[in-house]
């Protein structure tokens, strides 16, 4: 593995394990969502058997023990883990904001909010056309589909489902305002188009769905174009305060401006209109007439993307798993002792 990358790994677990206490006071908390129990989930270690604890609900949740089960049953085969231990999870595509003090499992937060990330479950398994590819197997796809001397269309480009639309309505608005723009292909709802098709446009677009992040982020720098990333800023209390950008466990590995380009915009709940989205078609336009003129600095960007993206494989998340997965268990044995997390342990089982 890429000594920095590496780094970036290790540095990136503590920063997001320093955040908590992991008293086991604050996991008794969780048994008090019981009516989140659709988008909450346990992995549990116990007398050398492992648990499902609530795992019903959002469909990824069976994917993502399958990934963690996968990792630990590696770990204890190696006796490299001999301890009960839990594993506590938010599987939604927002973010748990109701209590942001306990130490839990997320693919996606904003900044400035607390939560331990681990790498989303797409670099595991992805569907295409009824097929599924972990991140290696996908990568292959793309570069047999996706050839380099390949001349790519100078457009700026966007398929997918028009998500959002009760938020910030980026996804139609933008439809909307570039239909007559020749410089654009945006798809909205249509039918299915096979992600690695989207390499013959020079430029693609990730625009926010119900929330300001998304799985294709990582997939579309792959494929050798210039990525333009949308970064909204959100407010639910009439502009006092922002979310930061959200980001996956990855996303800071990959700098704005240098990887790909970012356009931030602020959305505020209730107030701001549809037709600011106007501002973000203004700024594409802008980028897009910039690197079709400067084709040099479009090389320089895309170039700089590909190396980075090229660091990665499946070995990077499943060892990315298997630090997080031993850094919770230490955790856990470092605020608690071993009878009060059996004790925890027993409660969450006999919640099934």
């Amino acid at each position: 593995m890429e000594k920095t990358l590496k780094k970036f790994i290790k540095n990136k677990i503590k920063q997001d394990f320093l955040q908590y206490d992991f008293k086991i006071n604050n996991f008794y908390k969780l048994l008090s969502y019981i009516s989140l129990k659709n988008i909450l989930m346990f992995i549990v270690n116990y007398n050398n058997k492992l648990y499902f604890i609530y795992s019903d609900g959002d469909k990824r949740k069976k994917i993502i023990f399958n990934i963690f089960k996968k990792i630990i049953i590696l770990l204890k085969n190696k006796n490299i883990i001999n301890k009960n231990f839990f594993i506590p999870f938010f599987v939604s595509d927002s973010y748990f904001y109701h209590d942001n003090d306990i130490p839990i499992l997320i693919e996606a937060k904003p900044c400035n909010k607390k939560g331990i990330l681990f790498p989303d479950i797409t670099n595991f398994c992805f569907k295409i056309n009824n097929n599924k590819y972990n991140y290696d197997e996908f990568i292959n796809l793309i570069k047999k589909k996706c050839k380099l001397n390949l001349i790519k269309k100078p457009l700026l480009y966007f398929k997918g489902a028009n998500t959002g639309a009760d938020k910030h309505n980026i996804r139609l608005k933008l439809y909307e305002l570039s239909k007559n723009n020749q410089n654009y292909k945006i798809n909205i709802g249509e039918k299915f188009i096979p992600i690695y098709k989207f390499c013959k446009y020079k430029y693609l677009l990730n625009l926010p769905g119900n929330q300001p992040w998304s799985y294709r982020f990582m997939q579309i720098l792959n494929m050798n174009s210039l990525v333009i990333d949308i970064n909204v800023l959100q407010s639910y209390n009439n502009g006092k305060t922002f979310n930061d950008k959200w980001i996956t466990f990855f996303s800071n590995f990959f700098i704005p401006n240098k990887h790909y380009i970012e356009i931030n915009y602020k959305w505020i709940e209730n107030i701001t209109p549809d037709s600011n989205v106007i501002e973000i078609y203004r700024e594409l336009n802008n980028i897009f007439n910039y690197y079709e003129k400067y084709n040099n600095e479009y090389n320089k960007i895309v170039e700089k993307c590909m190396k980075q993206v090229s660091y990665f494989n499946i070995y990077v998340y499943q060892y990315t798993i298997y630090k997080i997965i031993l850094h919770f268990i230490n955790k856990l044995y470092e605020y608690n002792d071993e009878h009060e997390i059996n004790k925890f342990i027993e409660e969450i089982i006999n919640l099934v």
